[in-house]
């Protein structure tokens, strides 16, 4: 009959298509479903356990301390550098211990964690956050400067993480890394930073690998540009470098072919101050904030968090600029 050939006509095996997209429909729900619950689930950390954070003078980290005093009851073992970000620790209240903690020297990270392992507590996480930044022509740059950026960016979070991982296998805790957009779109002027954020995001995928047996949980924070300050420090550190790479008696045909550093830089600064207000101005570092206080507290943490407008966008696009137009953009629009 005509209605019997009207319903057939309506099977999903008649129609592909319709198959197809109820198929669709359903995984989108599924994972709506599964996106609000992973939301819900959290785990600690509790009074009985401790979090150790470095690079907390100021910025994602001293934020990061703030937000594990707010949104948990653990405490909180926290590096800083600084006389000042030491102070503004030890104001936090009793629940922080401020230590000094020079990622690059041993001696300074096994004393954070003799601190953890004397208070009798669980290490519930630890985030390597320490970071510096420079920026600068690769072939002016003085060699100095890459082994610097080496030897905090990278080295100093492979340190934390060999000193802490015992620890965290004992209690299966949380291993946060900062990493960044730069490790993911690599970008000119940005040769000394930009390479070591994409070897610590290979070693954190290695790292995350070898611990999976023991419940241990690794994320990855990848942070476009936000307002925290670095940008600034680290163009004084590319001046003075600068400086003294053209004092020591630098080609000053370099300094000719490539062009005055000062107005690289403030070109820089402009494109990376309109981006940190794109993602919020001070107020966009929660986001970052958030995702780290995520990765500690979800019963099922992401392995990667990227955080920014700029981040998002660029790294949905980037696969599909062919590399002369990229190189293009970054030699005659930055």
């Amino acid at each position: 009959s005509r209605c019997s050939e009207a319903v057939e006509g309506l099977h999903p095996q008649c129609h592909p298509s319709l198959a197809m997209w109820s198929s669709v429909a359903m995984a989108a729900v599924a994972y709506a479903a599964w996106w609000a619950l992973r939301r819900k689930w959290r785990r600690g950390p509790g009074p009985d356990e401790v979090v150790v954070v470095t690079g907390c003078d100021s910025g994602f980290g001293l934020g990061i301390v703030r937000a594990l005093l707010r949104d948990t009851g653990s405490c909180v073992v926290a590096g800083a550098v600084t006389d000042g970000g030491l102070r503004r620790l030890r104001e936090l209240g009793p629940r922080v211990t401020a230590v000094e903690m020079d990622v690059t020297r041993d001696d300074h990270v096994d004393r954070a964690f003799r601190d953890v392992e004397a208070s009798g507590k669980a290490l519930a996480g630890v985030v390597n956050n320490a970071g510096v930044g420079v920026y600068g022509w690769a072939e002016i740059m003085p060699l100095e400067r890459f082994e610097a950026n080496l030897q905090v960016n990278l080295l100093g979070a492979v340190r934390v993480t060999k000193r802490a991982l015992p620890l965290l296998r004992q209690s299966r805790g949380r291993l946060v890394t900062m990493g960044s957009l730069g490790g993911r779109v690599p970008s000119a002027f940005g040769s000394a930073y930009v390479p070591t954020k994409a070897a610590l995001a290979s070693f954190q995928d290695c790292v995350r690998q070898e611990v999976y047996r023991f419940g241990v949980r690794c994320s990855l924070v990848e942070p476009g540009f936000f307002a925290t300050g670095m940008l600034h420090s680290a163009a004084e550190t590319g001046r003075a470098a600068s400086s003294a790479a053209a004092s020591g008696g630098e080609d000053a045909a370099l300094a000719a072919a490539y062009g005055s550093y000062a107005e690289k830089m403030k070109r820089t600064e402009g494109a990376v101050t309109a981006t940190e207000k794109l993602n919020g101005g001070e107020r966009g570092c929660e986001w970052v904030v958030g995702s780290v206080i995520d990765a500690l507290t979800a019963v099922f943490p992401r392995t990667r968090y990227l955080c920014g407008v700029d981040a998002n966008l660029l790294c949905l696009l980037h696969p599909f600029i062919p590399d002369f137009v990229w190189d293009i953009a970054q030699t005659y629009l930055v």
